[in-house]
């Protein structure tokens, strides 16, 4: 898997938004396990580990599956440049 980490929350929810509109679903995809009820049921809560919150709010994943083509792969490639530079 490849992923973005960007420098905050805003970023993150940018460049989601940007690559949408550009027909690329790219997705955020870490939430933090002591968020989660299991976590919670353990007696963790937010604000415990920040930096992994941290993380959980500013990482995406690049689309990345078994068939992409080498097209779609520099499509993605060309439009997060370009996102990216614009933030």
């Amino acid at each position: 898997m490849f992923y973005l980490l960007l420098e905050n929350f805003e970023k993150r929810n940018n460049v989601l938004s940007a690559l949408k509109e550009n027909g690329i679903y790219s997705v955020f995809h870490y939430v933090p396990l002591h968020t989660s009820p299991m976590g919670k049921s353990f007696g963790y809560k937010e604000g415990d580990l920040p930096i992994t919150e941290h993380v959980g709010k500013t990482l995406i994943r690049i689309p990345f599956y078994y068939d992409i083509t080498k097209e779609e792969q520099d499509y993605i490639i060309k439009n997060l440049k370009e996102i990216l530079c614009k933030i």
